[in-house]
């Protein structure tokens, strides 16, 4: 069963979850243990916990997944700790704390990770991240969970969730940007630009993007198709700003007058 079929928590969603499975474990438990906690706080039924990704590109159940990766943002936020043989506990602050803003602690993990990834470039220089062509159909695929709309961390969020991405692929720089934009940023970014080439999406307002209608009626496409058409529809628009060029260099009173 995919993710698409089936409701189930999004990473943000289970950080309040992860941190009160924590306390009912008085504090102390392995991943599996803070696992089954979960479970029975969300009382999570026998379908979501059969969810799959619809990549298929992984055998571990979507919301397993998704509570490891929950455990590692609650870390670099402060908020857990990770012993050794993978047992987690709640830092001081993780263990009074009981409310949270998921954007807030998402925004402070990613920035961490970033960090992470500049100090060790090495390290995730041989690591995979998913192709243009990859990324097509799951960015797709997130403005339809999004309801039609999102912004780019929504963006982000729901396309790491889709194909469960692993820490060492979001780290991966990006070697021919600037700063320290990540390699998948800058795929996700392009295929938001080929997919409104195509039709697909509109960018509304900064940093916002929405299906057209058109997008709205289309649940897959071609990624090829939409690589070409990107393509073709920038050397036309090449050729007609060469084309409007001309009369500047072609002055034809200067040319008689010669």
């Amino acid at each position: 069963m995919s993710s698409t079929d089936v409701p189930i928590p999004n990473v943000q969603e289970l950080y309040l979850p992860v941190l009160q499975a924590l306390r009912e474990l008085d504090g102390l438990g392995s991943r599996e243990e803070v696992y089954g906690q979960v479970v029975k706080i969300l009382n999570l039924n026998e379908e979501q916990l059969t969810v799959y990704p619809s990549s298929g590109t992984r055998k571990e159940p979507a919301i397993r997944f998704r509570v490891g990766h929950a455990l590692t943002h609650l870390k670099r936020n402060g908020l857990v700790e990770d012993l050794s043989r993978g047992i987690w506990t709640l830092s001081e602050e993780g263990g009074s704390i009981t409310e949270i803003d998921p954007k807030q602690v998402r925004r402070v993990a990613d920035r961490v990770r970033r960090k992470e990834a500049v100090q060790d470039k090495n390290k995730t220089a041989q690591v995979r991240v998913p192709t243009l062509d990859k990324l097509m159909n799951p960015t797709l695929l997130a403005f339809h969970r999004l309801g039609g709309s999102g912004t780019n961390e929504d963006i982000y969020d729901e396309v790491v969730d889709l194909l469960l991405l692993t820490d060492e692929q979001l780290e991966v720089l990006h070697e021919a940007g600037r700063g320290k934009q990540t390699e998948f940023d800058h795929r996700l970014a392009v295929a938001r630009s080929y997919l409104k080439k195509y039709g697909l999406l509109e960018n509304i307002k900064p940093k916002h993007w929405a299906l057209t209608e058109r997008g709205s009626a289309v649940a897959r496409v071609n990624p090829f198709a939409v690589i070409l058409n990107y393509q073709q529809m920038a050397w036309e628009e090449s050729m007609q700003r060469q084309r409007s060029m001309l009369p500047e260099f072609w002055d034809v009173d200067a040319t008689l007058s010669w």
